[in-house]
Parts: structure tokens; sequence; C-alpha cells
């Protein structure tokens, strides 16, 4: 009856069973979980509001979309706009993809998903058509028995076989994560960097033990880890020539500039393999224990990668939870480059980008989406 008399006058519904709205532009936000609670006798900030940012974000689950919010805010990624959809008697998934595809602001779209109750094919067409527009990130919850089930009691939602699901987002373009760190890391990388043309990654490591950590992750997560071209190799030769690189620095892939790398050492490293016909997307591991790396580095990599003009995804591990550590890969994503802890999570996102861009590339959409990216970003 409800959904009934607000289609005679015109009106949408969100929800119900859901936790409101939120949009970071507008100011709208009708979520009625307080902000502040209390913990021994002070109020602490419990349930932030992440910075502006490029992404919508829509949950089915209430809790577990403000607890997201929580930790976007914590990773400092900036959101535009957040549903809590619920049930979702009227408005749903399809309504938003449609909103999303239409609002300038929003480059990203994040969708917590437990099960999609009707016009299935219709979601897919439509995510079809978004994706070649804007990258769609998925978690999905329900994805074993026990789980749907689970789904069914909490949202009304029949989760399904999730390998049906799975196919029908991969159909589309989205780009489908599997745990709620991946989910995260994955839309955080979305949000700063364009999609790989293909699966090709270029190592640059500072240390040798965490470079063959990153060659394993990225084959194992399905990324191809090749020795560098002949052109590759000859400029980093000359490198050495030029005294920008030590004499016993290894270019196998990893590329390992060793721990006696400056800033210039990775500079000039970054240029050659951003300029290397044969790589589509890097990962530089710069370990700021390493006592020629300066906290200027970020500033220097992302000059490089405006100067070189190639438009190839650039994403940063530093391993370490120190103060120089955490502020060391804010700098880095504050220069708008995505920093992880570890080489594992550098190489899933690598792979997820590179994903999205051979998909972009099977419709031909690659050049077209990349322009865009290119003139939003100036």
């Amino acid at each position: 009856k409800v959904v009934e008399t607000a289609k005679k006058y015109g009106m949408r519904i969100i929800g119900p069973n859901g936790l409101g709205v939120f949009d970071n532009y507008s100011g709208v936000d009708t979520q009625f979980v307080p902000e502040l609670k209390e913990y021994s006798g002070k109020m602490l900030l419990a349930t932030p509001r992440p910075k502006p940012g490029n992404i919508l974000f829509g949950s089915q689950s209430g809790a577990l979309g403000i607890a997201i919010l929580d930790a976007l805010y914590g990773a400092n990624i900036g959101i535009a706009k957040f549903v809590s959809y619920g049930n979702k008697v009227d408005v749903d998934e399809t309504d938003m993809l449609l909103w999303a595809y239409k609002d300038p602001k929003i480059d990203v779209i994040m969708l917590y998903i437990e099960g999609i109750k009707q016009a299935g094919r219709h979601f897919v067409e439509v995510g079809n058509e978004v994706s070649k527009k804007k990258p769609i990130v998925v978690l999905k919850g329900g994805r074993t028995a026990a789980g749907a089930r689970a789904a069914a009691s909490h949202t009304g939602s029949l989760a399904g076989d999730y390998r049906m699901y799975e196919a029908a987002f991969k159909k589309m373009g989205a780009i489908v994560c599997e745990t709620l760190d991946e989910f995260i890391d994955t839309v955080k990388a979305f949000s700063m960097q364009p999609p790989a043309r293909g699966y090709r990654i270029t190592i640059i490591t500072d240390g040798g033990g965490a470079g063959l950590l990153a060659t394993d992750a990225s084959e194992r997560y399905g990324l191809e880890v090749n020795p560098p071209s002949d052109t590759l190799m000859n400029e980093l030769k000359k490198g050495i020539e030029m005294g920008k690189l030590v004499p016993f620095s290894t270019f196998s892939n990893p590329i390992d500039v060793t721990g006696s790398a400056t800033d210039e050492s990775f500079v000039y490293t970054l240029r050659a393999v951003l300029n290397d016909e044969n790589t589509d997307c890097v990962m530089i591991i710069g370990l700021h224990h390493v006592p020629g790396v300066t906290d200027r580095l970020p500033e220097k990599l992302l000059e490089t990668i405006k100067s070189c003009g190639t438009y190839k995804p650039v994403v940063f591990c530093d391993v370490g939870g120190a103060e120089y550590a955490l502020k060391f890969r804010d700098k880095f994503e504050n220069a708008g480059i995505p920093a992880y802890p570890t080489p594992e999570r550098a190489a899933a996102v690598l792979k997820k980008l590179a994903d999205y861009g051979v998909w972009l590339v099977n419709q031909g959409e690659y050049d077209n989406y990349l322009k865009t990216w290119i003139s939003k970003r100036g």
C-alpha cells in the first residue's frame, strides 16, 4: 500500500530496513545512528562520514554499510553518496546504477549486495552499459549455502547460486571482490588510477625479498611478470652509466634498485618503465627504511607519472606500521597514488584494474574511457 501510494504521487521509496542516505555535496544526511558515542566517560567519534570523493556506495545491509563508511573514513577514502537501501520495495541496485551513470561527481560505484529479487536480466543489461563509463565494484554476501540462509532472514533476499551471480557480474564488467578488505582496497585504487590495458606488470623495488613476494603474488593472481624487453633493459643499463642506478642493481623483473637506492633511482626507473610498450601496470615497492629514500618521493613520482603522459596504473607499497610508514603511505595517497602495506594487497588491486581494462578493450571502449578519465583529472 505504501508503494502504491508513493507511485500515485510520483514519489520513490528507499528501504525499508535501511539506515538512510548521505550526500557529501548536498549535505543531505538521514542516517539515524549517532556520530558520537561514550567511551570511558568521553564522547568519541563512532560513526564518521568520509570526506568528499568520487564514489557512490550502495549497501543492502545498513549496519555493514555504516561500518564500511567508518572503514573508508579510517582509510582516508572519500565518497560522494551513500545509500542504505535495505529490503528495496522500490529503489534497487538498478536505480542506483542509473543514478550514478548520470551524476558527474561519481566515477566509481561500489555495491554490497545480498540478493537481487527480480529483473536480474535488466540489472545486467544496465550494468553492462554503465560499466563502459564507470567501474562497478561488487561484494556479494551469501555466497555459501549457510550464507544464503542468513541473507534470507536478514533482508529477505534470495541469495541464489553464487556462481550464477558471479557470472552475471563479470558479464556486465563488474569487478567482483571476495573479502571486505579487498572491497575497500579495490575501490581506493579505482578512485585514483586508470585501468590497465593488459596484464603485464613491472615491479620496481628497493628490497629483494619484498620484490619476490610481489612476483609470487602477481603470478598467483593472474598478472604476467615477464622479463624486461631489450628496449627497457638498455634504458636501465643507461641508468647505471648515468649514475642514476648502482652497478649491482638487478633487472630481471622485479627491477631491484637495491638498498642503495635514492629518490632519483626510483624516478629514473619509473620513467623508463612507463615508457615501455611491454608494461601495462606498475607496482613500486619503496621501503622507507632505505637511507637514500626521502619523504619527497611521492611528489617526485607523481611528477614523473604526469610528465610521461602514458596513463598506466601505478600502485605503491611500503611495509611497516610505525609513524613514518603511515605518513609515507598517506602522502602517496594524497598525491593520487594508492598505497598498500603489503605486496600481496598491491598485486590484488592491480589484477582488478587489469580485469576491468581488458573488459573495456574487449568492448571497444578502453580509449573512450581513458579519454574521459584524463579530462576529469586535468
